[in-house]
C-alpha cells in the first residue's frame, strides 16, 4: 500500500509507459513528441501520462509543453545506506578469504539490515 500522500505516486501505482517514460526523463528534458518518438506511443497518450505525473509532482514544467523530472517514484536510493553496504561488502569478502563463517554471518547481517530499513 502507498504510504504517500494521495497527490504523490507510489512506484506501486506506475503503469509500465510511467516507469519507460521516467527511464527516459533520468537523461534529461523531454516533449510529448519526443517521448512519442522514442517509446512508440501516440502524442496523446505521451502527453496524458507526463500531465499525470506533473499533477503528482514528479515532474515540472519549466516551460508549455517541456517536462523534466524532479521526483523518481522508482529511487529508493535515498532510503539505503550505500555506505554501511559498501562496508558489509568488504567485511564479507575479507571474512570469506579469511574463511571466518561469525564473521561472513555477522557482514550478511549488516547487509539485510542496510537494505531493509
Amino acid at each position: 500500500m502507498a504510504t504517500h500522500p494521495p497527490s504523490v505516486l507510489d512506484a506501486d501505482d506506475l503503469n509500465k509507459t510511467d516507469r519507460r517514460i521516467l527511464k527516459l526523463l533520468l537523461d534529461g528534458r523531454v516533449t510529448p513528441p519526443l517521448v512519442s518518438d522514442r517509446l512508440d506511443l501516440s502524442r496523446d497518450y505521451a502527453s496524458e501520462r507526463l500531465i499525470r505525473m506533473h499533477e503528482h509532482d514528479h515532474v515540472d514544467r519549466p516551460a508549455p509543453g517541456l517536462y523534466e523530472l524532479v521526483n523518481d517514484p522508482l529511487d529508493k536510493q535515498s532510503d539505503i545506506d550505500t555506505a554501511a553496504i559498501r562496508r558489509a561488502v568488504d567485511d564479507l569478502e575479507a571474512a570469506c578469504e579469511r574463511g571466518d563463517g561469525g564473521a561472513v554471518q555477522d557482514a550478511l547481517g549488516r547487509l539485510r539490515e542496510a537494505v531493509e530499513e
